[in-house]
């Protein structure tokens, strides 16, 4: 499976729609775990530019990563009036960057689509010296809103294998074959909050696993997310429990 194409036409819906990270994370990344006063960060598997840009407007240098040319294509329209980021288009497991060159390496939304131990190698080709990987998702919390979300996706996606690519949520022990020693790991509260059913229907249809127009189903599943949305909607808006998981450590 080529996993570089499974955001393509996506990329957005994946802008718009995708939630952003709260300022703790980027606290707790830059304050609280060892990293030099100014950081190089390579953000791999960038997207977007979701996760990397609140870094790069606060002035830090970072090399975005990303292989999907959608994605790359709106990565490098949003980064483009900033000096101190790199857009590269490339594999996680051929980032092309130099030996030793960054501090930190940061993956959002995106490492379940690696080649875990390819990445690995290539991560300690990349990092100084000392340098950490910090893993992060935004996790939808279980309740009965995802619970009946998951039934639809099963019902009407077959690509569909769960939220966050099988991540099981708040367990450090499936990194150990990643990490050199056990990772870290610390949330944070993020909860989602979507005014219209266009919005909720916009970020279910941002997942990879999610039907496109070009799928026989597509209008019926596109019904059925804006039931569910009716009948969670409260006080002209829908809450969906969300945290962000950050895993990190040495590899």
């Amino acid at each position: 499976m080529n996993v570089i194409e499974n955001f393509t036409g996506k990329a957005d819906g994946y802008a718009k729609y995708r939630p952003t990270y709260p300022n703790s994370v980027y606290e707790y990344i830059l304050n609280d775990c060892g990293l030099p006063k100014k950081p190089i960060f390579a953000d791999v598997g960038a997207g977007t530019g979701k996760f990397s840009l609140p870094l790069i407007k606060a002035g830090h240098t970072a090399y975005c990563v990303e292989p999907n040319s959608d994605m790359k294509q709106l990565l490098d329209e949003n980064t483009k009036d900033f000096q101190n980021c790199i857009t590269v288009s490339a594999t996680a497991e051929n980032t092309t960057l130099a030996d030793n060159s960054v501090d930190c390496v940061t993956v959002a939304q995106a490492f379940h689509w690696f080649d875990r131990q390819a990445f690995k190698t290539e991560c300690k080709r990349i990092l100084k010296a000392e340098g950490k990987i910090f893993l992060v998702w935004n996790s939808r919390v279980e309740d009965e809103l995802l619970t009946a979300l998951g039934e639809i996706n099963k019902k009407y996606c077959p690509k569909f294998k769960g939220f966050i690519g099988g991540i099981h949520k708040n367990d450090t022990s499936q990194f150990d074959d990643f990490f050199a020693e056990p990772c870290s790991l610390v949330c944070f509260d993020n909860d989602l909050y979507y005014e219209s059913a266009d919005a909720f229907v916009g970020r279910c249809l941002s997942s990879s696993s999610a039907l496109t127009e070009k799928d026989k189903a597509y209008d019926e599943y596109v019904r059925e997310l804006k039931k569910l949305y009716a009948k969670f909607e409260n006080r002209g808006r829908v809450n969906m429990r969300n945290r962000v998981e950050v895993y990190s450590g040495k590899v």
